[in-house]
């Protein structure tokens, strides 16, 4: 888990913050962040011996090591899981890979270590963070980077169809992600709604902090410190982490310590990983065995339905297309949602928004703001 307000700092790290001047909240081109709130991402940092945060991070950072003193060390085998999944991704022939959180730069960064093994990889960082992404843009301009939130992955995944060419394999990095998504938010959704989107042989990297085996006290004082962090962190059993792969195939040795993975090479001399375990895991994409036999034809069943919903009025404008809800209500997959939305989109009846999702096109910019979450039924389409 990697990432309390002013209030809660202590006497010393009070002295220490009174050192610099107080900014308040900043406002940029990506939104407002606010120095005083740990942000999960500096934190992060911080346990990897960076320099990018301040003295709420830090005072944020050393609770955490105080509950587990080998977090340092857990992030640094997390962040060796993230290099030695590029690089076997990259020596299996993918040339695509979408780092989702992203955060604070350090080297190697993804990009570094794909573009080792293929010069013209192309990888697109993803973040919520405005720092981070103020960062990453002015020290790694070789990737693409689009501000997105993962818990929001029909509107990410939209505006990642700009530049993922998702005919062709990819790899998804959810590199010390999950664990900032509640149950509420749905991880295993996520990870599913990536993978429906995903040519066959693409991979999806996970790696998340881990309940089983880890020490009670350490785990309530860590989720009581991201309590008051930019966002709250949550601990799941071993179990639980393996259920996030829903049905990809789960990649040998499976959902392991991180630095097991894919085979135990832990950093020399370092502090075992106690406390606070994190394991990793890659699953791959398998071929689809849910899709409806003519694919071609259930995107241009449902594309009709949808078209007709729009000329008829049934579906406003301005509507949001949510496309969990269009895959649950007609029992086809989300590729076969993106396929119509695509051609919809080709019509001009529908436009993606970056940052927001996929709309029914409307005449005024203030219409975009309804969610069309309920549908009246399959309209007989036996999808």
């Amino acid at each position: 888990m990697f990432g309390v307000r002013v209030e809660s700092l202590s006497e010393d790290a009070r002295a220490w913050a009174a050192r610099f001047p107080a900014p308040g909240v900043v406002e940029s081109a990506d939104g407002v962040w606010d120095p005083s709130v740990p942000s999960t991402a500096r934190m992060y940092d911080f346990f990897l011996g960076g320099k990018d945060h301040g003295p709420a991070d830090r005072e944020a950072g050393l609770r955490v090591m105080a509950a587990a003193p080998s977090i340092a060390n857990a992030a640094r085998e997390n962040r060796a899981f993230m290099r030695r999944v590029v690089e076997w991704a990259a020596a299996s022939g993918i040339d695509q890979f979408v780092d989702i959180g992203t955060g604070i730069p350090t080297a190697p960064t993804p990009l570094d270590v794909a573009r080792a093994i293929v010069p013209d990889a192309q990888v697109i960082g993803v973040d919520h963070d405005p720092l981070v992404l103020a960062h990453d843009r002015a020290l790694v301009p070789g990737m693409r980077i689009v501000p997105g939130d993962v818990r929001d992955i029909d509107a990410l995944i939209a505006d990642l169809d700009r530049w993922v060419d998702w005919d062709r394999r990819v790899a998804v990095l959810l590199i010390a992600v999950l664990h900032f998504v509640t149950d509420e938010q749905d991880p295993a959704g996520i990870v599913a709604a990536l993978a429906e989107r995903m040519t066959p042989g693409s991979v999806v990297a996970v790696s998340h902090v881990c309940s089983t085996g880890a020490v009670p006290e350490a785990v309530r004082e860590i989720e009581r410190v991201y309590q008051d962090a930019t966002s709250r962190g949550v601990f799941r059993t071993d179990v639980e982490i393996a259920e996030l792969f829903g049905r990809l195939d789960v990649v040998p040795p499976g959902v392991v310590s991180v630095q097991e993975w894919p085979f135990e090479c832990g950093l020399e001399g370092g502090v075992p990983v106690r406390g606070v375990p994190v394991l990793g895991g890659v699953g791959v994409v398998p071929a689809f065995v849910s899709e409806p036999g003519d694919v071609a034809g259930a995107v241009e069943g449902l594309g009709g339905v949808l078209a007709e919903r729009i000329a008829s009025g049934v579906l406003d404008e301005g509507a949001k297309l949510r496309r969990d809800v269009l895959a649950a209500e007609f029992g086809v997959t989300r590729r076969v949602v993106d396929g119509a939305l695509r051609d919809l989109i080709a019509a001009g009846t529908v436009v993606v928004l970056p940052g927001r999702g996929t709309f029914v096109k409307a005449s005024r910019p203030r219409q975009y703001v309804k969610d069309y979450a309920v549908f009246p039924g399959r309209d007989g389409l036996g999808l």
